[in-house]
């Protein structure tokens, strides 16, 4: 890997130095030293086999980061159809106090059909007393 090489690589990416480059650009460096006096063609097999262990490792991290990335936009995206499909806090608002109204009645439904059925199997059964209590901020 020259230094040609990675500078290409660098303006490829808008001509600024990211992790990649800057990690190439050690990785040169450091492959120019030859500490173990190793021959031409030993030391061309050395260094192809450090470029490409990195350049798996890296591969296998940018996969990674971009299996990440599907998932979070694919959630972000979930959540963007769900809240459109909710209505309007004005219309949910309405609805609970529609819904509020319902459960009152039917209360006042099953009561009073619980006070016919004791009527109807005989039991004395005093007038109706009902005490709602509720708490309103």
């Amino acid at each position: 890997m020259t230094k040609a090489a990675v500078q290409d690589l660098v303006s490829q990416f808008g001509g600024k130095p990211n992790h990649l480059t800057r990690s190439l650009e050690a990785l040169r460096l450091k492959m120019q030293g030859n500490e173990e006096g190793l021959e031409a063609p030993a030391l061309r097999e050395r260094n192809k086999k450090q470029a490409l262990d990195f350049l798996g490792k890296e591969l296998e991290m940018l996969t990674w980061q971009k299996m990440t990335c599907q998932q979070r936009e694919e959630a972000e995206e979930e959540a963007r159809q769900a809240a459109a499909a909710l209505p309007s806090p004005e219309v949910l608002e309405k609805i609970m106090r529609y819904e509020t109204t319902l459960q009152r009645q039917l209360y006042r439904a099953l009561a009073q059909l619980e006070r016919m059925q004791r009527m109807r199997q005989g039991e004395a059964v005093p007038a109706p007393m009902m005490l709602d209590v509720s708490e309103r901020a």
